[in-house]
């Protein structure tokens, strides 16, 4: 029955900007559902495609928003009812007790439910309920410049002092983390926000010092990266990437929404709102991770929300 209801789901959002369907003699508005997607798999597919679909309908205002959430909603039940977490001792110690991380700031500070640790420089929690950073160098910045300050010890030895909350920018990279397992698959979605100059990076780390893992980093260069980071680092892919503009009338940034799904066999897919720029596969880490970071080289960035789900 499920599958009979996400497959309505898929032929209504299917719909969405294509002329209305002629009603056949009968009434129906749509032809019959023939099946087709009959394994879990599937249907894990099927949902991530109308998710897609959906965010894309909200771009381009192509339904309307009662619609959409209407959807959205459709979709979250099936998620909640399909999960089944298993209890057990995470790595860190805790118990993991739930199959997501998220946070969206509502509650106006990231020291708790759940807490972020800064490790160098200051972060704080905007008016606007967005977790931000602003880094101002004295002197200008080179592209490789930025790309040191990103692997140059910034979960070091600060690491485990609480950040003030404030706002005055600071004239050193600022790092901030998110200490809590992570299955090796996962699908991360995050709304960010740049400013039109600077180097961001964010990522999954392993180890108590963050520095091993996969990093996307956002360049005012116009490209973005996908980096592996181990004995030695990587490139894996490379992309062209510009941060949006300020919306009109406003010093405010567009946000860009990121989506970044590891699946079970190591194939790494990552799209930035809506359209994919990264698919391909990479196992140099097999191993569970240890938390989530956010690194600030240089500019005004931040974040407005972010979800973790885990997928083992």
């Amino acid at each position: 029955m499920k599958r009979l209801i996400i497959a309505a789901v898929s032929m209504a959002v299917l719909s969405l900007g294509l002329p209305a369907f002629a009603q056949d003699d009968d009434g129906r508005r749509y032809e019959r559902w023939r099946g087709g997607y009959e394994t879990p798999q599937h249907t894990e597919r099927l949902v991530e495609q109308l998710n897609d679909l959906i965010r894309q309908a909200e771009r381009d205002r192509a339904a309307s928003p009662g619609f959409l959430q209407d959807l959205r909603e459709a979709l979250r039940r099936h998620e909640t009812a399909e999960e089944s977490l298993e209890q057990g001792t995470g790595r860190n110690g805790g118990t993991a007790s739930r199959p997501e991380i998220a946070d969206d700031f509502s509650d106006g500070n990231f020291t708790a439910d759940p807490a972020w640790t800064v490790a160098q420089g200051e972060w704080f929690v905007t008016g606007d309920n967005q977790l931000a950073s602003h880094v101002d160098v004295s002197r200008e910045v080179t592209p490789e410049e930025g790309i040191k300050r990103l692997f140059e010890g910034l979960l070091g030895n600060n690491r485990g002092r609480e950040g003030r909350e404030g706002g005055r920018a600071v004239n050193v990279a600022s790092s901030i983390f998110l200490t809590h397992d992570i299955s090796n698959a996962f699908d991360l979605e995050t709304r960010l926000f740049s400013g039109a100059e600077g180097l961001l990076e964010i990522g999954v780390y392993q180890g108590g010092d963050g520095r091993n893992g996969y990093r996307l980093q956002f360049s005012e260069e116009g490209w973005m990266r996908l980096v592996r980071v181990g004995s030695s680092i990587a490139t894996l892919r490379q992309a062209d990437f510009t941060f949006p503009a300020a919306v009109a009338g406003s010093t405010r940034p567009e946000p860009y929404d990121v989506r970044w799904r590891r699946s079970e066999n190591g194939r790494m897919q990552v799209w930035v709102d809506g359209v994919e720029k990264f698919n391909l596969i990479d196992n140099g880490f097999r191993d569970p991770f240890d938390g989530f970071r956010m690194v600030n080289a240089n500019g005004r960035h931040g974040m407005d929300a972010v979800r973790i789900k885990l997928l083992e």
